[in-house]
């Protein structure tokens, strides 16, 4: 038999069976590796997302805050009712119930009243303190406990304020004369309430008081949430002297991402307003998200 006939030997076929082997190990590992950055990677991104959603949300409710009832409550004005948990609530301010925490040991919570959904429109006006809504949609007006008799008219020349509906269905009976600039078939209705915002279990949480489900999960993985408080926009408080003069919020999340990374240690210092948290020396990345938003309907 011509030797060159004769195949490959064990030996041979053993070495390159190894060498396939090592070629393979190293390929996994290589591609191990990559996966494994790539998580971390996303994972970044899905944190940085989070942060920016967040943010946005807090930016429209701020800038909201007192929306179809600021100058009633300046007034001396209140909403009352019962929060989701059914607790009693009396509401004096646009913002209000502020409570301050240190960042280490918890996050802060204060609660933002505002028309904050629109529930008709005018029909016709009965009489100077009866309205007939017509185009009906979000929670039923309810005279109850809850927050739901509670209405704002837009366009409205007397500015934000709020009418509190006592009794009827159609026409419903108000507890003030409407403006005279609260037309048929050219006016909204929206609902007035307040929304309490707070961290609980990692995630940032609005609290709709119309709601019985109350709770609404705005963003996850939010470690820390810290507010500031101002009524100038030049000097900046953790608890207002008078709710009722604040101008403008500054708010500051601490975000972490959704998974470790196993290639990196946490060793950085975050500020949070005026207080300082980490290091937290694990393999979470951090971010601090911050916003100051000025509230439309305060007076300057």
């Amino acid at each position: 038999m011509d030797r060159y006939d004769r195949g490959f030997s064990l030996v041979e076929m053993i070495v390159s069976m190894l060498c396939v082997v090592i070629i393979m190990t190293a390929l996994y590992d290589v591609f191990s590796k990559q996966t494994k950055i790539n998580t971390a990677e996303q994972s970044v991104l899905d944190m940085q997302m989070n942060a920016r959603m967040a943010i946005e949300r807090l930016n429209f409710l701020f800038a909201h805050a007192g929306y179809g009832c600021a100058e009633s409550l300046a007034t001396g004005r209140s909403l009352s009712g019962n929060d989701p948990e059914g607790s009693s609530i009396n509401i004096q301010s646009a913002i209000s119930h502020v409570v301050n925490k240190n960042a280490i040991n918890g996050s802060d919570s204060v609660t933002v009243s505002f028309g904050f959904r629109k529930i008709g429109e005018v029909d016709s006006i009965p009489s100077a303190n009866e309205v007939d809504i017509k185009n009906k949609e979000g929670p039923d007006i309810d005279m109850g406990g809850a927050f739901k008799k509670y209405i704002s008219f837009y366009p409205d020349l007397s500015g934000d304020v709020f009418y509190e509906i006592t009794s009827g269905t159609d026409p419903y009976t108000l507890n003030l004369e409407i403006e005279n600039s609260v037309k048929a078939d050219n006016t909204d209705i929206f609902m007035v309430v307040p929304v309490e915002v707070a961290v609980e279990n990692d995630t940032l949480q609005f609290k709709n008081y119309v709601y019985d489900s109350g709770k609404w999960d705005i963003a996850n993985n939010v470690e820390a949430l810290q507010f500031q408080y101002s009524s100038d926009g030049e000097s900046w408080q953790d608890v207002p002297d008078d709710p009722q003069k604040v101008q403008a919020v500054r708010a500051f999340l601490l975000c972490k991402s959704t998974k470790g990374d196993p290639g990196y240690t946490n060793s950085r210092e975050y500020m949070l307003g005026n207080e300082t948290v980490g290091p937290y020396n694990d393999s979470y990345h951090r971010t601090v998200a911050r916003t100051t938003v000025w509230i439309r309907s305060a007076e300057r």
